[in-house]
């Protein structure tokens, strides 16, 4: 699956449109990427769930300890598109996400509660733009910012 999302990037963004001129030169086809999107968002999915973890999290009276939190894979609602001032924006539907906790304790006056704790969310929707911009070097060049 990774050699493919590298072939699939490396076809997608290197495309010379210049023999003549000097260093390189690159353009992005949006469709392109569009058709690449599910490959990149199933990637972006098993990162989050294979090395995000969450902290233990202690508050008054209580704490909640051991917690793991999973999306699901599912990237049937993944849309990719272009917006003004150079915006790529990605928006995910129906997705699914769960948070668990095994050791979950509660105090108040002298009643102590002591539990786990599921939390199971529903057609989740998440909006994400991604700005590119570019800067001027000392010598004239534009060049993307970093």
């Amino acid at each position: 699956m990774y050699l493919k999302l590298v072939i699939i990037t490396l076809v997608a963004s290197i495309v010379p449109t210049n023999a003549f001129n000097p260093g390189g030169t690159m353009s992005i086809d949006l469709n392109t990427l569009r058709e690449a999107k599910n490959v990149y968002f199933n990637y972006i999915i098993n990162l989050l769930n294979t090395k995000v973890h969450i902290p233990n999290i202690s508050f008054d009276h209580g704490h909640i300890e051991n917690n793991s939190f999973h999306v699901s894979d599912s990237s049937s609602g993944v849309t990719l598109n272009a917006d003004s001032g150079n915006i790529v924006q990605l928006n995910v539907n129906n997705l699914a996400a769960s948070f668990h906790s095994s050791s979950l304790e509660y105090k108040v006056w002298f009643y102590t509660a002591h539990g786990s704790l599921d939390v199971s969310m529903s057609d989740v929707s998440l909006e994400l733009k991604l700005k590119l911009e570019t800067q001027r070097l000392s010598n004239g060049k534009i060049v993307p910012a970093f």
